[in-house]
């Protein structure tokens, strides 16, 4: 199977994935918890969701480069940053489209922090199984 068509439900999953972060985050219907504690339940959401999102963004990259020859060793941190960039993004449309919603520094830097933990957590399992002997 080629990497193309290991990448399809992939990228299929990084569609549905960004529709529903744009999805919960835009929409007037859900009205969001109100906090300014850089610690509250609303900063750990953020956070699981960016980095939710950027493990399928590594994921579907990965397997778009597997039927080239020179796979690129800094996937993680294109995923990264894709997913800190999106985030920022939400965040500044949340600020200019929206009416019960107001875009947040704090919540950006807990989307860029979730994004770099999604991904170092799937490393780290990575390396443990790899020296495991389990691959």
């Amino acid at each position: 199977m080629n990497g193309t068509r290991q990448a399809k439900p992939w990228c299929a999953a990084l569609g549905v994935y960004w529709a529903m972060l744009v999805f919960m985050s835009l929409n007037p219907w859900v009205r969001p918890v109100s906090t300014s504690h850089p610690f509250s339940p609303d900063k750990l959401d953020h956070a699981l969701a960016y980095g939710g999102f950027s493990l399928v963004v590594f994921f579907c990259l990965e397997k778009l480069r597997k039927g080239h020859a020179r796979v690129t060793a800094h996937l993680w941190a294109v995923a990264i940053s894709i997913a800190t960039l999106i985030g920022m993004l939400i965040e500044i449309a949340q600020s200019l489209f929206t009416s019960n919603r107001m875009g947040s520094v704090e919540d950006a830097v807990a989307n860029a922090i979730g994004a770099t933990l999604g991904c170092l957590v799937y490393f780290i399992a990575r390396y443990i199984r790899e020296k495991s002997g389990r691959r």
